[in-house]
């Protein structure tokens, strides 16, 4: 997971090769891609058993976890909306393509780090208390980004950072949904938290450019304020009426939304090697 958001915070400089308009970053992309599959092709790796194909009935699935998905939602308006509207954005303001590349790196750096505070939050701290905490963080920085954004690069590269947080809404989102489900029931909800994160992720975009086409290029982030502002208020609400045991959690997973087969992986799940005797501690 930290190389996957260190390559995707990374391949952003990948702009400052060429001509944006040319096609030489267009095959250098597709280059790098082709590189990706050599240790593939390469491994001696036993290939696993096919799994059993799950049922799923998107009613049931929700009923399991239904905050998830609507965390999981959420985190698709969000950010899809600032991986396609965010080098606009950038470029609307008056940024140079380096500056959009510093932009949008720092946003996608600053979600990696973010994991291991809200990751060690969430362990310990109910997940919709987390969820909420996330959110209102998510509203109250894009409203600050609106505000101070305009001042100066500096203070805008910082307020970018801090929006970084909104990389742990769908990992947390995830957490949740592992607390309250059993074992068999893990491929199908994960199935499930993917679906709603693609229809939030096809929505944003489009949501967001009519805010943007409405108030201008600053309009992306009253989007993203109402998004966190909405998801932090219904999780807190909610807190108590759909509230789990700390002791039952599985441990906190920072899934990238750009790794979606990872988010199928079950938490509980014991390392290899592991051996239980009776009597002894785990």
């Amino acid at each position: 997971m930290i190389l996957v958001y260190f390559g995707n915070g990374s391949g952003q400089f990948l702009l400052n090769i060429s001509n944006v308009q040319g096609q030489t970053i267009f095959m250098v992309a597709g280059i790098l891609f082709a590189m990706c599959l050599i240790p593939i092709s390469i491994t001696r790796a036993v290939h696993p058993e096919p799994l059993q194909v799950p049922r799923y009935n998107l009613i049931k699935l929700f009923q399991l976890a239904p905050f998830s998905m609507v965390g999981s939602f959420t985190a698709g308006l969000i950010n899809s909306s600032f991986y396609t509207m965010g080098p606009m954005f950038a470029l609307e303001i008056g940024l140079q393509i380096h500056q959009v590349s510093w932009f949008m790196s720092l946003t996608i750096w600053a979600g990696l780090l973010f994991q291991w505070p809200v990751g060690l939050l969430s362990d310990r701290l109910d997940r919709l208390t987390v969820l909420s905490l996330v959110g209102f963080s998510v509203l109250f920085i894009s409203v600050l980004i609106t505000i101070l954004g305009a001042l100066g690069l500096s203070i805008l590269l910082f307020l970018t950072v801090c929006f970084g947080v909104v990389f742990t809404i769908y990992p947390v989102a995830m957490a949740r949904a592992q607390d309250n489900i059993e074992k068999e029931d893990i491929v199908p909800v994960s199935g499930a938290l993917i679906l709603f994160f693609g229809l939030g992720a096809c929505f944003g975009p489009v949501l967001a450019s009519s805010v943007i086409a409405m108030i201008g290029p600053w309009g992306l982030y009253y989007f993203t304020a109402v998004c966190g502002g909405v998801l932090g208020g219904a999780a807190w609400i909610f807190r108590k009426k759909l509230s789990s045991k700390i002791e039952d959690e599985v441990p906190y997973i920072p899934i990238p939304k750009t790794s979606p087969v990872v988010s199928t992986l079950d938490p509980r799940g014991e390392p290899k090697g592991y051996v239980e005797k009776k009597g002894e501690d785990k």
